[in-house]
């Protein structure tokens, strides 16, 4: 678009009069990238923590398999789980027909805590060695 100043001046625009101005779009555009970006980091964190769980339920069914107590069990469950940074560890282990199966319900230290999507469930199950 092309506006006169005065006699014999143009001044030529680049922005249409329709269009909004770019402070006004990235006012709009930011909240909507850094959403994204926090969503992403929170998903990594999410999955760092379910493996974390399965590592610590891992742990626990290794040492009660070989014939460890279910406290060294459990205890060895909570320090993996404890030393990632997972929070609130639960470990359960049940023995039956041969087989050990723990597991170990905690919860992630996320950026934003809403819904259950911080909470992960992990469980393994070894067969019991025989003495």
């Amino acid at each position: 678009m092309t506006r006169s100043t005065g006699p014999g001046h143009r001044v030529s625009s680049s922005r249409g009069d329709r269009g909004l101005s770019d402070s006004v779009q990235w006012a709009l555009l930011v909240p909507v990238i850094l959403l994204a970006l926090l969503g992403g980091i929170q998903a990594g964190i999410v999955l760092h923590a379910r493996t974390v769980a399965d590592n610590a339920a891992l742990t626990a069914a290794e040492i009660a398999a070989v014939g460890g107590s279910n406290s060294a069990a459990t205890l060895a469950a909570r320090d993996v789980a404890g030393d990632a940074g997972l929070r609130d560890v639960q470990v359960t282990m049940t023995t039956s027909a041969g087989l050990v199966t723990v597991t170990v319900k905690a919860k992630a230290q996320v950026i934003l805590d809403v819904g259950p999507s911080s909470h992960v469930v992990s469980s393994a199950v070894m067969p019991a060695e025989v003495p």
